[in-house]
């Protein structure tokens, strides 16, 4: 696929105008190699390539479908039919993903409103198509999205008068949307009558009898319709979806208006949410997912409109949710279970929160500990999360409430969501914890140092107190944070961000500046950040008091002493260093030079000390910023002397901090590595970023992007175990979903590729080695060449799995080593077990029956040890070898057409059937009778006989019974399958059509009949489309001849 898409790609853009053509068709060429042949005109590969995020391919790719001649075809009429239709859709959707990944807010409303426009004249162009329809329902989700947008920042906005404005916004595109769905659903309806209409007339016009064309009316329902055809089940699924997005919708509205305290008609929503919801319940309960979670809806709705007893009821149904059936496939009923935990859970949710409304709290908490003794991993559900939450809050609620087991209760999901999600502190799922937990009445006592918490949980706290509106608390805890001893200063840097704002929210603006200005104070190598949040603070008393006022100037005057000396200059080098890149990246490569000159000139101004004598702590990020800025300008200028200007600084940097000044030489080594690593020069840049440690504070800064250096030169150097240990430490620092971490991921995964080839090549290489040795007369050095054979058998530490070209090659060997020790009369049991086994997985049966015949022949040792009447291991091997003798009989039978060895074969079988040491293993068991019910077949092809014919049935009949019982062990039918065998379902009814098939052979035509028709009564899926349409055909076949 990145192969495809980067020579597309590079071929586009310098040949697009004169060449889309050929590109197009080189494209053709390489995409049958990844997806198939059949996959080239079909605008469902563009849609794949969207949905896996290469949005420019998918562009690409559509634009040439429709340019194309061949997919096109000579008559434009039929563009339609042969999927221009589908290409065109493909850029509506392409405009949404520009729209989802845009990164400024007016590009985002300028590709919404480019993809509304585009879907709007695919509506029309194509009303019949089936993606209009979706199409229309995609683009209300996203205008929904987008009203729930514009509330989330009504919620932040501190200025009054532009919170309403934008609360006024997102109520009309609410609106607006709950009536578009209304309209969405009148056409689907509409759809769905037109496709019964058509489909009753093409029924009426083929039948000839009056009478029956009457009944059609009669039983053709949409139901039937559903059933019989996929595309109109679809289309149902759809409606029915659209209907429960409506009475969501709806729902959404309400709360959103509960939240921002202005539920001026929310009672007319609900009760248009209650009808959808009830009209779900009512006229579709087919389908079972969507059913369950609209009667949740419907609870909710009833719990909002008072009716609290009829919402319990409504909860309570849902909280032992199940299907009515047991899907047969282990990973639909694993999707099955888990569907049932995430509503089970959501009723739960619900259920408690009417206990709360009822002031019935001990049965709040009751049934949310039920809940998680049922599954343990109910946290895992968005449901599970708010049950805790709200089993917190009724904690709080209790007369004797001890408000503190209730946070120890929110800390769960604190806990569990910064696990999983990785995200800032303060605002992931722990600030809606902390919403439920803490009564503010009864947490003063928390917040005022009666209980100590870590800094990390008071900045929680902090946070969710500011989201609430409660800004002294939030100052309380913010400082408590900031007061902290050891404290990590990101956390310090978070808080006196909050501060800031506490402050300005309360009209404390003096002290919000102050705050905002602390940054710089007690971190200034955060430079960037700490002057923006200086100016910020400027800009705050600017705006409230004027220029002129005497303590602005105040401030003013106190800033630019904080800025002064080398700090003003290293400040003033960081903000031309971030122009220039800036310059660099729109190609303006005169002007980032000038600045990166600058930001050199300033950078040298910095020195290692202040006027007051003590130590400058960015002095190191200084030096190392020098040369980043050399690099920066040959990478522009192209001209050798900025290179060596970059490496000479950065090392002799690196020489002068090393063992002194830890964060100068972090700074410096990661400059000087990064520069290696573009250079190639991985061995140097391996051995200067290997040393890093995150643990130590002083080179956190730098550690993390160090990471990612360090695993792509391990990996260009082939130390893919350092490349791995440093990968984990990435992903547990930065999180599984961060692009470094991603990006570090894609490398390792392209490398085990390489690897996996590599491998491939040694195996090759080794049996052109040791396939030498037959040449030779020293057998010593063949027989010594066993242990590379072993050794190519077997998976190595990366899992690269066995290839078939090592089992054919070592059963060469392995023949070769049977005659010459059959020579000698020197073979062991356990050797020539060894060397039959690797014969027969080669498929090798003339070769393997020799060796087979002489194993069960040798006598085996006797076990005194063994107790009476058990079978010694040598024993039971011996019987493993007249399994394995068989099989070798029945499979050279087949080959060759040979009656007699399948007689033998057959024989063997029905010898080992009546052994005592039989049922003592499912391996044995299963192969024995699969190899009776297959040799007694093949006999009855090459005789035509009744009496081989009914033996045939009575193994197949065995088979299909030992086949039953797997069905409920899987675990036993994983133990005996082959790799190409299928899963135990599609086995059952693969013997079972064997069985039927057979039947009909002998002409018992009612017995093929009944049986089919009892298993389709019983709901049978047949296991695959053929093997369902192989039994449909005999079926009628069958039907004919009774």
């Amino acid at each position: 696929m990145n192969i495809v898409g980067f020579g597309s790609k590079v071929f586009l853009s310098r040949w697009q105008k004169r060449f889309s053509l050929f590109f197009f068709i080189g494209f053709l060429l390489g995409s049958p190699l990844l997806y198939g042949n059949d996959r080239q005109n079909d605008p469902e590969f563009a849609l794949n390539l969207l949905r896996w995020g290469y949005v420019d391919l998918a562009e690409e790719c559509a634009k040439n479908l429709l340019r194309n001649r061949d997919f096109l075809g000579e008559n434009r009429s039929s563009l339609d039919r042969i999927g221009r239709g589908s290409a065109e859709y493909v850029l509506v959707e392409v405009e949404k993903a520009k729209a989802d990944l845009a990164t400024t807010e007016e590009e985002r409303k300028r590709h919404l409103q480019k993809y509304e426009e585009m879907l709007k004249a695919f509506q029309r162009k194509y009303p019949n198509h089936p993606q209009a329809l979706n199409g229309a329902l995609n683009l209300l989700l996203t205008n929904r999205k987008e009203a729930v947008h514009q509330l989330v920042k009504a919620q932040v906005e501190a200025d009054e008068k532009k919170r309403k404005q934008r609360i006024r916004e997102g109520y009309q595109l609410f609106k607006k949307v709950i009536q578009d769905f209304k309209k969405l659903i009148k056409r689907y309806e509409k759809s769905i009558q037109t496709t019964v209409e058509q489909k009753m007339k093409e029924l009426k016009a083929k039948e000839k009898d009056p009478f029956a064309r009457d009944e059609i009316d009669e039983y053709y329902t949409q139901e039937y319709l559903a059933r019989e055809s996929d595309a109109f089940y679809e289309l149902l699924r759809r409606r029915v979806l659209a209907e429960y997005i409506l009475g969501e919708t709806c729902l959404l509205f309400v709360r959103w208006q509960e939240r921002l305290e202005t539920d001026e008609d929310s009672h007319k929503y609900l009760k248009m949410a209650q009808d959808s919801f009830r009209k779900i319940e009512v006229d579709y309960s087919d389908f079972m997912s969507i059913n369950a979670k609209a009667g949740l809806g419907l609870g909710e709705v009833l719990m909002r409109m008072g009716k609290l007893k009829a919402a319990t009821n409504k909860f309570d149904g849902f909280t032992q949710f199940r299907f009515p059936f047991r899907a047969k496939d282990p990973v639909e009923r694993e999707q099955q279970e888990a569907f049932e935990k995430e509503i089970a859970c959501e009723a739960v949710h619900g259920l408690a929160k009417v206990w709360i409304k009822r002031k019935r709290y001990d049965n709040a908490i009751l049934v949310v500990d039920k809940i998680f003794k049922k599954y343990p991993d109910a946290l895992s559900t968005e449901g599970g999360r708010m049950a805790l939450l709200a089993k917190c809050e009724a904690m709080t609620l209790l007369p004797n409430a001890d408000p503190y087991k209730a946070m120890e209760e929110a800390f769960k999901v604190v806990e569990w969501s910064r696990k999983n999600e990785k995200k800032v502190p303060g605002r992931d799922f722990g600030v809606s914890a902390l919403k439920a937990a803490v009564r503010m009445s009864q947490i003063r006592k928390l917040i005022k140092g009666q209980v100590q918490f870590a800094p990390e949980v008071s900045l929680m706290i902090a946070t969710g107190f500011w989201e609430t509106g409660k800004y002294k608390w939030a100052i309380y805890s913010y400082k408590d944070v900031i007061s902290a001893p050891n404290v990590d200063e990101e956390l310090v840097v978070l808080s006196l961000k909050g501060l800031g704002h506490c402050y300005y929210n309360t009209k404390r603006y003096e002290e919000a500046a102050m705050a905002f200005s602390g940054v710089l104070e007690r971190f200034p190598h955060r430079s960037q950040e700490a002057v923006s949040l200086a100016r910020q603070a400027l800009g705050i008393l600017s705006d409230k008091f004027g220029k002129e006022d005497e303590a602005v100037r105040e401030f003013k005057k106190n800033l630019e002493n904080r800025l002064g000396g080398a700090s003003t200059m290293y400040n003033r080098g960081v903000e031309d260093r971030v122009a220039a890149l800036k310059f660099k990246e729109e190609n303006k490569n005169s002007l980032a030079v000038k600045r990166f000159k600058e930001a050199i000139k300033s950078f040298e101004k910095v020195k290692p000390v202040d006027e007051n004598g003590k130590k400058v702590t960015y002095y190191g990020d200084a030096m190392a910023s020098i040369g980043d800025c050399y690099y920066q300008i040959y990478k522009i200028e192209g001209k050798k002397e900025y290179l060596d200007k970059a490496i000479h600084h950065l090392e002799k940097m690196l020489r002068k901090f090393q063992g002194k000044d830890l964060r100068g030489w972090a700074a410096t080594a990661y400059y000087l590595g990064k520069i290696y690593v573009d250079l190639e020069k991985f061995d140097k840049a391996l051995k200067i970023l290997k040393p890093f440690d995150d643990r130590l504070k002083s080179m956190k800064f730098y550690a993390t992007p160090a990471k990612s250096l360090v695993i792509r030169s391990a990996i260009a150097l082939g130390k893919n175990k350092i490349a791995e240990y440093q990968f984990k430490k990435l992903k547990d620092t930065e999180g599984p979903d961060s692009p470094r971490t991603a990006a570090a991921a894609q490398l390792l995964t392209a490398t085990y590729a390489k690897f996996v080839d590599r491998e491939r090549e040694k195996i090759r290489n080794g049996f052109k080695i040791y396939s030498l040795f037959f040449n030779r007369t020293n057998l010593s050095d063949l027989i010594d060449s066993k242990k590379l054979v072993n050794h190519m058998l077997q998976k190595n530490e990366h899992g690269v799995p066995r290839l078939k070209i090592a089992e054919t090659q070592a059963a060469k060997y392995a023949i070769f080593l049977y005659k010459y020790y059959k020579k000698k009369g020197t073979a062991s049991f356990s050797q020539l077990y060894w060397y039959g086994d690797l014969v027969l997985k080669a498929k090798n049966y003339n070769a393997a029956i020799p060796i087979f015949e002489m194993l069960v022949k040798m006598r085996p040792k006797v076990d005194k040890k063994a107790p009476k009447g058990q079978a010694t291991a040598s024993q039971r091997y011996v019987f493993f070898a007249k399994t394995f003798l068989a099989h070798a009989y029945l499979g050279y039978g087949k080959q060759r057409h040979d009656i007699n060895y399948l007689k033998k074969a057959l024989k063997q079988y029905e010898e080992l059937a009546k052994n005592k040491d039989f049922n003592r293993n499912i391996f044995v068991i299963y192969r024995v009778i699969e190899g009776k019910a297959v040799a007694a077949e093949e006999i009855s092809k090459l005789t035509r006989e009744k009496g081989d014919l009914a033996k045939a049935i009575q193994y197949y009949r065995e088979f299909r019974q030992l086949l039953m019982k797997l069905t409920q062990r899987r675990y036993q039918y994983a133990a005996v399958k082959t790799v190409d065998e299928p899963d135990v379902q599609v086995r059952f009814y693969q013997v079972t059509y064997k069985l039927f098939e057979l039947l009909y052979k002998i002409q018992n035509f009612r017995e093929v009949v009944g049986r089919i028709k009892a298993l389709k009564d019983a709901g049978a899926d047949f296991g695959t489309p053929e093997l369902k349409a192989k039994f449909e055909l005999l079926l009628k076949e069958a039907k004919k001849r009774i």
